[in-house]
């Protein structure tokens, strides 16, 4: 069973090897994995520069929050934490990036779930050229393609809410297979590299043919997708990269 104990040792194992640099957090445990992943970091790092990459500035005071921060920093300002660590926050919204500190020893990077396999390598690409021993990413609802993780070679941790809470952990698989299943098979191959929860399938006015196309954010389902206001969804062409908002000519996946 994947408890909060046996993650908390893994985490911590994690943060003592010399030669472990990604870890991946997944589990039903929505809202502990993230607050368990910096107390750990806390209490095994001394005097260390922490940065906590967020999806956005307005979510990081209550992310924070549950870690004993009543409010989150400036970007650019630390906040003192436990063992003589310095905490910094920015988002995984590159402009963010240029207040963060030039280098940072720990990294964590929650909800991993609002990168895809292109912002996330450009996440992690940035927190290694900072010089960054240790990157711990965090998802929210494993409902989302990770695998763009695995060139990283991270070490994977599960915690789960099933000890502690058993019908909230069987609702957390459900509402995960669920949305997996609508994933799309028989792909073409120039789809296949990107993360399958961002296709839809349009008709490409360049093309002048139907096309596989990623959107700018998850796909909502096509109720949701085609009563969207013009502009709420954009979607790229996978085979000539033309950008579309009209979303009356998308179809059902």
């Amino acid at each position: 069973m994947n408890t909060k104990e046996h993650a908390a040792e893994k985490i911590t194992a994690f943060l003592k090897s010399s030669d472990q640099r990604v870890m991946l957090l997944n589990g039903t445990h929505q809202n502990e994995k993230h607050p368990l992943v910096v107390r750990s970091v806390f209490a095994n790092c001394s005097k260390a520069t922490v940065l906590f990459r967020v999806n956005s500035m307005a979510n990081a005071g209550n992310f924070l929050r549950p870690v004993g921060f009543s409010k989150a920093p400036k970007p650019g300002t630390a906040l003192n934490a436990p063992n003589g660590n310095r905490l910094y926050v920015d988002t995984i919204n590159q402009r963010s990036w240029k207040s963060s500190p030039n280098a940072i020893d720990v990294a964590v990077v929650y909800p991993c779930d609002s990168l895809d396999a292109d912002s996330g390598s450009e996440c992690v690409e940035d927190l290694r050229q900072r010089g960054v021993k240790k990157i711990l990413l965090v998802t929210w609802t494993d409902n989302r393609d990770f695998s763009w993780v695995d060139s990283y070679n991270p070490v994977r941790v599960t915690y789960d809410a099933e000890a502690e809470r058993a019908e909230y952990h069987a609702d957390m698989k459900k509402l995960e297979a669920k949305v997996l299943k609508s994933v799309p098979v028989k792909l073409p191959e120039y789809a296949k590299s990107a993360a399958p929860e961002y296709l839809v399938r349009l008709h490409c006015d360049k093309c002048g043919s139907t096309r596989w196309a990623k959107l700018n954010r998850p796909y909502p389902g096509h109720a949701v997708l085609v009563n969207a206001t013009t502009g709420e969804y954009e979607a790229t062409c996978l085979v000539c990269g033309t950008h579309a908002d009209d979303n009356y000519n998308w179809f059902e996946r």
